[in-house]
C-alpha cells in the first residue's frame, strides 16, 4: 500500500482525535489480549524458516498491540505483497487501513475476501462493528434526498409553512437536509435563514465546504445537549429494551454502548470548548425544526427546542433516536401529526403546532387563535405510552389500560409526568388526574397550581420509608381524592404515617395483571427437599434484596435469580452453591418461562417497603406460591409470610417450604389464582376509578 508518511500520520492523528474510545477497544478486540514477547517469538520462528509473510504478519500483530500503527500497516502491507490470498493477512491489512481511513483500499480489499468461512466471524464482526459506527456517527453521503418521500414533504411543509428561521440538527455534510432545505427555499422565492448545526468537527469542516453556494444557511459547530442532561447507561438500555418491539435489536448492547461512551465523549469535549449551538444564534422561535442528530439524546434535544418551535420534523421514529419524541408528540394536544412513514427509512413524521407561537413587538412569545375548550376535559399525567397496547409491565400496563379505557368515556389529554417543559391549558371544568413526581417543575404540580374542577392523585403508596412518599403529601393536600395503588396493608397501617390526617382521602386500588398473558402454567410441585426459589426485582432500600440475600445465603434450596442486582448484594451469594443468575427476562419468551416454572416452586422477596409488586401477582398467576413480608401489601393466608424483625421465624418458614405437603401447594395454589382471577383485573381497577370521576363530569 503505497501512502506517504505524513499523511498516514495525519490521518492516524485524526482518527485518534476523532474517535479515541472506540478504537481502543477495537485494538484490543483485534489482538485479542495477545502479548508482545509471544508474538515476537513466533514472527522469529518463521523469520529462520524464510516464511516471510507469516513473520511480517505476527510482526504486525506485535506493532498493533504496541500501538505502533505505522509499523504495523508496513508489516501487513509486506505480508500481503507475499501472500496476497491470504484472508487473515487480507483482514488484518484492512483494518489497519479502516483505522487510516483508506477507503479506496479498504473497498479493495474487501472485495477479495470471503467473510462467510467460520474463521472469519469474529473479523466480520469486528467490521460490521465499525462499519455501523461510522455509518451512525460519521455520515458522509445525503441521507435525506429532494425525490424521497420525506424530501417531498419537507418541501411542501415549507410551501404551507413559508418558514422566516429553519434550524437543521444533524446537518452532517450538508448534502442531506440541509440541501433539500436550502434547494426548497430556493425554489419558493423565500426569504429564509437555515441554521445547520453539526457536532463533529471533521463532518462541520466538510459541511462549511459542501454549503458555500447557499449563502442563506449558517453552518454552527456545537451541541444542545447540556452535561447535566445526559442519561445514564442504564436509563437509555432500559429505554431501549422495554419498547416493544425492541429497538436497535440489530446492534448487540456491547456495541450500542460503545456508541453511547463516544457521544458522551464528544458532547463534553464540546462543552468544555463552550460549544452552545442556541447561544450562538439569536432567534426566539423557530418555523421548522428538522431533528436528526444525537441517537441517545433525542429526547432532550426537542425538550431544549419545545417551547421556541412551530414545526418539528423527526428523522429515524422506528429505530430509537426519535422514537420516544415522536409519542410524545403524538399524545400531546398541542401538536397536529401531519404526515409520517414507518417504511421511508427508518421512520419519520411532521408535526405543526395547532396554535403557532408569534414575536410581539417585545419579542415575546405568544399564541394567537387559542381555542376555548367549551367540552369538560380530563387532564391525565403517568408514565410510558398510552397507546402501546403491548405493554405487560407496570407503570406501562397502567398507562395503557386507564387510558384506553377513559379515552371510551371522556376527552382525554395524556402527558408523561416527568414533562417538565410541556405547555398545557387548563379550563375550570377540568379534571387533573395523575401520579405525583419529586420535581417541584414536573407537570402536575404545575397543573395543581391552576383552578379547575377536581385535582386527584393516582400513585403506588407505602409508607414504612417514608422519604419514598414525602413529595406526594403537598399535592395530596390538594387532591379531591388520592388513589392509592396498594396492598390492604398500607391504608391498615396509615395511622402511622405522616398521611394519617389525609386518610379520609384515600381510595385504595389493587394492582392488576392480564391473567390471560399470565396463565396458571404451574401443574405439579417438586418434591420435598428439592424445590425451588424464584426471585426477581433490584436493588433497593425497599425491596429489600440485601435481608432476603442474606437469610438465602446459609440454605441449600435452589435458587433461580433474574432482575438487576448492585455488585454488595450479588456478593452476598457469591460463595453459594445451587444459586443462578439470569438477569433481565422476558415473561413472552417461552423457554425462559418454562425453565422458571419447572425449577421453582416459590416466589419470594424481602419487600420492606413496596406497594403492590407487580411480580409478586405475575408469579402467584403463573402458580407460584408467594414467600414475603407483610410489608409487600397483603398477607393472605395463602402465601407464607416473612418477618422483617424475627431471623428466626423467617429461617423455620424457609425450611417449612421445603417439607410441607404437596396438597396443601396446591390448596394456596388455587386460592392465589383466584384472588387473582376475581381481584386484581383490569376492568375493577379502572372501574374504581371512574367510578369517583364521573361524579365531578357535568353537562357544558
Amino acid at each position: 500500500m503505497k501512502t506517504s508518511n505524513n499523511s498516514i500520520y495525519d490521518s492516524i492523528l485524526d482518527i485518534f482525535d476523532s474517535q479515541p474510545l472506540i478504537w481502543n477497544k477495537l485494538l484490543n478486540k483485534v489482538i485479542n489480549d495477545c502479548h508482545s514477547n509471544e508474538l515476537l517469538n513466533i514472527a522469529k520462528k518463521f523469520k529462520y524458516t524464510n516464511n516471510h509473510d507469516k513473520y511480517y504478519f505476527f510482526t504486525g500483530l506485535m506493532q498493533f498491540n504496541q500501538n505502533n500503527i505505522i509499523k504495523a500497516l508496513e508489516n501487513f502491507s509486506k505480508c500481503f505483497e507475499f501472500n496476497p490470498n491470504n484472508k487473515i493477512f487480507s483482514t488484518y491489512t484492512l483494518l489497519c487501513a479502516l483505522i487510516l481511513k483508506n477507503y479506496t483500499y479498504v473497498e479493495s480489499i474487501t472485495n477479495k475476501i470471503d467473510f462467510s468461512k467460520e474463521d472469519h466471524s469474529t473479523l466480520q464482526t469486528l467490521l460490521t462493528q465499525f462499519q455501523n459506527f461510522q455509518n451512525t456517527m460519521f455520515v458522509q453521503t445525503g441521507q435525506i434526498k429532494k425525490e424521497s418521500q420525506l424530501g417531498n414533504q419537507i418541501d411542501a411543509t415549507i410551501r404551507l409553512l413559508k418558514p422566516k428561521v429553519i434550524l437543521d440538527i444533524g446537518a452532517a455534510t450538508g448534502l442531506g437536509s440541509t440541501t433539500v432545505l436550502a434547494e426548497s427555499i430556493i425554489n419558493n422565492n423565500l426569504n429564509t435563514i437555515i441554521y445547520a448545526i453539526e457536532s463533529e468537527e471533521s463532518t462541520y469542516n466538510t459541511l462549511v465546504n459542501n454549503i458555500r453556494k447557499f449563502t442563506f444557511v449558517k453552518p454552527i459547530l456545537g451541541t444542545l445537549v447540556k452535561p447535566n442532561w445526559i442519561p445514564s447507561w442504564h436509563n437509555v438500555i432500559k429505554d431501549i429494551n422495554n419498547k416493544s418491539p425492541h429497538l436497535l435489536k440489530q446492534f448487540h448492547e456491547v456495541e450500542l454502548k460503545k456508541w453511547y461512551d463516544y457521544s458522551v465523549n464528544q458532547s463534553d469535549i464540546l462543552s468544555r470548548k463552550n460549544l452552545d449551538a442556541l447561544s450562538q444564534i439569536d432567534e426566539n422561535i423557530f418555523d421548522i425544526v428538522i431533528l436528526d442528530a444525537g441517537l441517545f439524546f433525542a429526547k432532550f434535544e426537542l425538550q431544549s427546542l419545545y417551547n421556541k418551535t412551530n414545526c418539528f420534523i423527526l428523522n429515524d421514529t422506528i429505530s430509537y433516536k426519535n422514537t420516544f419524541n415522536n409519542i410524545y408528540l403524538s399524545n400531546n394536544f398541542e401538536w397536529k401529526k401531519t404526515s409520517h412513514s414507518d417504511h421511508d427509512r427508518n421512520g419519520w413524521s411532521i408535526f405543526i403546532r395547532n396554535s403557532p407561537l408569534i414575536e410581539n413587538n417585545t419579542n415575546i412569545r405568544t399564541k394567537k387563535n387559542i381555542s376555548r375548550h367549551k367540552q369538560q376535559i380530563l387532564h391525565f399525567i403517568y408514565s410510558g405510552e398510552p397507546k402501546n397496547d403491548s405493554a405487560i409491565r407496570a407503570p406501562q400496563t397502567i398507562t395503557n389500560k386507564l387510558f384506553r379505557f377513559l379515552d371510551n368515556k371522556i376527552d382525554v389529554r395524556y402527558y408523561d409526568w416527568s414533562d417538565t417543559h410541556c405547555r398545557f391549558k387548563v379550563n375550570k371544568n377540568d379534571i387533573i388526574l395523575g401520579h405525583p413526581h419529586p420535581d417541584t417543575n414536573s407537570i402536575l404540580n404545575k397543573m395543581f397550581n391552576q383552578e379547575c374542577n377536581h385535582k386527584f392523585l393516582l400513585w403506588p403508596f407505602h409508607t414504612y420509608i417514608e422519604s419514598f412518599n414525602n413529595y406526594a403529601l403537598k399535592p395530596a393536600e390538594i387532591a379531591k381524592k388520592l388513589f392509592a395503588i396498594c396492598g390492604p396493608y398500607w391504608i391498615d397501617t396509615i395511622d402511622r404515617s405522616r398521611f394519617a390526617h389525609l386518610k379520609h382521602k384515600f381510595i385504595r386500588i389493587d394492582n392488576a395483571i392480564d391473567c390471560n398473558i399470565f396463565p396458571l402454567q404451574k401443574k405439579y410441585f417438586n418434591k420435598p427437599g428439592e424445590r425451588g426459589i424464584f426471585v426477581i426485582g433490584r436493588s433497593g432500600p425497599e425491596k429489600g434484596t440485601t435481608q432476603l440475600f442474606n437469610l438465602l445465603k446459609d440454605t441449600d434450596i435452589k435458587l433461580i435469580i433474574a432482575g438487576n442486582y448492585s455488585d454488595d448484594d450479588k456478593k452476598i451469594l457469591d460463595n453459594r452453591k445451587n444459586s443462578i443468575f439470569i438477569g433481565n427476562i422476558d415473561w413472552s419468551d417461552k423457554k425462559i418461562r418454562q425453565f422458571i416454572i419447572n425449577e421453582c416452586d416459590f416466589f419470594a422477596n424481602f419487600s420492606i417497603s413496596d406497594a403492590a409488586p407487580t411480580t409478586l401477582l405475575e408469579c402467584m398467576s403463573l402458580g407460584l406460591i408467594p414467600v414475603t413480608t407483610p410489608q409487600c401489601g397483603y398477607y393472605h393466608p395463602s402465601f407464607f409470610l416473612l418477618s422483617l424483625i424475627c431471623h428466626e421465624h423467617n429461617a423455620i418458614t424457609i425450611f417449612n417450604i421445603q417439607h410441607c405437603s404437596n396438597d396443601q401447594l396446591q390448596s394456596m395454589q388455587r386460592t392465589n389464582r383466584l384472588i387473582i382471577e376475581n381481584i386484581h383485573t383490569w376492568d375493577i381497577f379502572c372501574n374504581t376509578i371512574w367510578k369517583e370521576i364521573k361524579k365531578c363530569f357535568r353537562s357544558s
